[in-house]
């Protein structure tokens, strides 16, 4: 609380002690009826950092409705608009602070009032004005007490548009730390830097970052979000590697996994305890233990219905399912996934998986279908290689050749580097041989050979061919 004209006035009424009598007069809150403005804004202020906001507005409110021309009446009007803010209603708390600014043009409690509307704005997603709130708070108010938090926001306004301006962003966050390393802001904004590196894939930057959260302010209260992405950057890390089973990526996904385990079990009134059980069970899953993995996934469900994750953490059980080779279980749990979280930002994959269950469960027309529908509905997923591939796979299973045939030719074509680009020229050279098409099966083995030379599969779609249409295996 910023010291202000009249709070020596303030501190000795509240020192003294003030006699309250509850009656009909007091706010229904369970108030207190004081006969001065100043002895009423006391008792509302020290209601305010007792953290009995309710008690506190109406003893703001009951102050303006009594004494409107009291020389506490703005701050009493800030007070009340950040009280609504913290009760969960910021649009009530906007309202009232653009009131304040037509009704006290020249209040000394203007800075926090305008860094409060910022704050409004933030809650209410409305990122842009939120960013020109703060932004002015800082140019009008050189020497207010609140530029640190200001210019923290200022950051996570930048972090939250759409698109994100990850640079500006990072360069508020950094600000905060240097000229205000001592303030309240700095421990959250150092964790910050190292978010946004993380999500401008920086992840060596970012680790970096990170650790110098944990070193310059230990014990701060964000140690569980920083050890979270700490682990994250491993995991991240790991899987960017070819291929994700290397032992060095094995070694990085053990590491995110005992430090997921550590986040688990120091901080267990951690808001992030499902996202950390979600990105354990990804790591342990790419550790390839399926059983254990899963179990962290369905723990999640269980314990966080409501998670964020709790679609993706459905998704991963199935494929945990799949890994094991268990088709119709995993079949039934993607199907429940896909019914239960329709709006899913993996429902791509959701389908591309049940597709791909079905094949081999052998009902080949099935899979055409799903995998059909999981290319039209997301023609740019990042599954629409492996889709395309299976759908190829799944039609040559019934003898569509000429259908398998585009399938395959568009895989190759459109995802030339893509993981399934392999077994597409497998297949590719064998549809032209089943089709006769000898001098374009001659064509692709020679153009799979030039693509993958150590490939595996060489050899026998090379038998394939010489036993549809003769010639050699050079």
């Amino acid at each position: 609380m910023r010291k202000r004209t009249m709070m020596a006035m303030i501190v000795m009424l509240v020192g003294c002690g003030t006699a309250t009598t509850p009656g009909a007069g007091g706010n229904p809150d369970g108030g207190s009826v004081l006969s001065g403005d100043a002895e009423l804004f006391a008792q509302a202020s020290q209601d305010y950092q007792s953290k009995r906001y309710t008690v506190a507005r109406g003893e703001f409110q009951d102050l303006l409705t009594r004494f409107p021309d009291s020389g506490f009446a703005d701050q009493s009007t800030v007070y009340i608009a950040i009280i609504d803010y913290f009760l969960g209603n910021p649009t009530a708390a906007r309202n009232e602070l653009k009131a304040f600014f037509q009704k006290y043009t020249h209040s000394t409690d203007a800075d926090r009032a305008q860094y409060w509307l910022g704050r409004c704005d933030y809650a209410l997603a409305d990122y842009s004005t939120a960013l020109t709130d703060l932004q002015a708070a800082l140019a009008n108010y050189p020497s207010s007490n609140y530029r640190d938090n200001a210019q923290f926001w200022v950051g996570r306004c930048y972090y939250n548009l759409t698109p994100p301006d990850y640079a500006n962003a990072l360069q508020a966050f950094q600000k905060v730390v240097a000229d205000y390393s001592k303030g309240t802001a700095a421990p959250e904004a150092q964790y910050w830097i190292g978010r946004t590196y993380f999500e401008m894939k920086d992840y060596s930057t970012a680790r970096t970052e990170l650790n110098k959260q944990l070193t310059v302010y230990p014990g701060s209260a964000y140690e569980d979000v920083v050890n979270l992405y700490l682990a994250r950057c491993d995991f991240e890390t790991a899987i960017a590697m070819t291929p994700t089973t290397s032992a060095q990526a094995a070694a990085l996904f053990g590491q995110a996994r005992t430090r997921l385990q550590t986040v688990i079990s120091s901080f267990p009134s951690s808001q992030e305890l499902d996202n950390a059980t979600y990105w354990l069970g990804r790591s342990i899953f790419e550790l390839l233990d399926y059983s254990g993995a899963q179990a962290q996934f369905e723990h999640l469900i269980q314990a966080w219905p409501q998670s964020k994750v709790a679609d993706n953490a459905s998704y991963w059980i199935g494929r945990c399912f799949f890994g094991r080779s268990l088709w119709q279980q995993a079949l039934t749990q993607l199907q429940t996934t896909e019914q239960n979280y329709p709006n899913s930002n993996v429902r791509d994959w959701v389908a591309f998986y049940i597709g791909r269950c079905q094949f081999q469960l052998a009902d080949y027309p099935s899979s055409e279908s799903t995998l059909k529908r999981q290319l039209t509905t997301w023609p740019s997923s990042a599954a629409a290689a492996g889709a395309h591939y299976w759908l190829g796979r799944a039609e040559y299973a019934q003898g569509k050749l000429t259908e398998a045939l585009a399938e395959f030719r568009t895989v190759v074509d459109s995802y030339p580097t893509s993981d399934w680009a392999d077994n597409t020229y497998h297949y590719l050279v064998r549809t032209y041989a089943d089709l006769n098409q000898c001098s374009n099966a001659d064509a692709a083995y020679a153009q799979y050979k030039q693509a993958f030379p150590a490939s595996s599969f060489l050899s026998s779609a090379c038998t394939y061919r010489q036993g549809k249409c003769g010639g050699s295996c050079p």
